[in-house]
């Protein structure tokens, strides 16, 4: 897929979380995965693999929880020790599903 189409799949999903967020609903991510998926393809634009789809999730959700742990880190609320442990055990299976399987 080349650039401009890609770039083109990345704004309609824009367009459809700036319709569908509304009301204090929030966006989930079960209803971008089929949306990356099936929408584009109806519109004329490139679909998107599951691969791909999955990628943009996972860097969506990625920046999500940074931005978020920004924002709460002079708080308080953040269980630091917790976040060290769980995140250390993720990035190990990352890791290592990465790499073995």
């Amino acid at each position: 897929m080349d650039e401009p189409e890609f770039h083109n799949c990345l704004v309609f999903n824009r367009i459809c979380r700036f319709v569908f967020i509304r009301n204090g609903r929030n966006w989930r991510s079960y209803r971008e995965y089929p949306m990356l998926l099936y929408i584009p393809p109806l519109f004329g634009l490139t679909a998107l693999t599951a691969h791909e789809v999955s990628g943009i999730s996972a860097v969506e959700i990625f920046f999500a929880t940074i931005s978020g742990v920004w924002a709460y880190r002079k708080t308080g609320l953040l269980h630091k020790t917790l976040i060290v442990y769980m995140g250390g055990a993720v990035l190990i299976g990352s890791f290592i599903g990465g790499t073995w399987f």
